[in-house]
């Protein structure tokens, strides 16, 4: 379906990029990254109440604002890369879910009003939080990644993908029964 409307995909990105520019000047995760990340260069501490309401204190690890440090250290470039990267990564996630469900017993357009529901339910929070800047594409797409990654056996790299993300935000760590507990011949069946 969206194969045939290279429209949609642009007007999409534009309608993200318009979004973003309006949230321009709000508090976004990016802010509190960078504050952080400044203050990991002068030695200082990154966990403290910041004195504008706006931007609460740093709530992600010290590896998050390392790692960041090549973007995080030009605003405005970093800024725009986090933008992409979370735009690149969201796609990457969608077509990841695709992938996950078994659409044979559908015809092509039952699955098309089934796509089509699902990013049209999604699509409030999804343009917040990339307009917002926020971590939670890039933690979606690290779940996503890193079912696919087991599914493949690929346990070791599904495991530093997962580990990578429940460094930033616990939230992940939910998906780890997937990892421990269920039996890998039963999450191959959910697909």
């Amino acid at each position: 379906m969206f194969k045939k409307l290279p429209i949609f995909k642009i007007l999409l990105l534009l309608l993200i990029i318009g979004i973003s520019w309006i949230y321009d000047g709000h508090w976004c995760d990016f802010d509190s990254i960078l504050d952080a990340e400044q203050r990991l260069r002068n030695h200082e501490n990154i966990y403290y109440e910041t004195a504008n309401p706006k931007m609460p204190s740093y709530l992600y690890s010290v590896f998050f604002a390392w790692i960041l440090e090549p973007i995080a250290s030009n605003y405005p470039l970093g800024k725009f890369l986090w933008l992409v990267l979370s735009l690149l990564l969201f796609w990457r996630a969608c077509v990841l879910i695709k992938n996950s469900f078994d659409f044979s017993r559908f015809t092509k357009q039952q699955e098309n009003i089934c796509i089509s529901l699902s990013v049209l339910l999604s699509l409030q929070m999804v343009l917040l939080n990339i307009a917002m800047i926020q971590v939670t594409m890039f933690l979606l797409w690290g779940i996503f990644e890193s079912i696919n990654l087991l599914n493949k056996n690929k346990n070791i790299l599904a495991g530093l993908v997962l580990a990578l993300i429940i460094t930033i935000k616990i939230m992940p760590v939910l998906i780890c029964r997937i990892f421990f507990i269920a039996d890998i011949s039963k999450i191959s069946q959910l697909q």
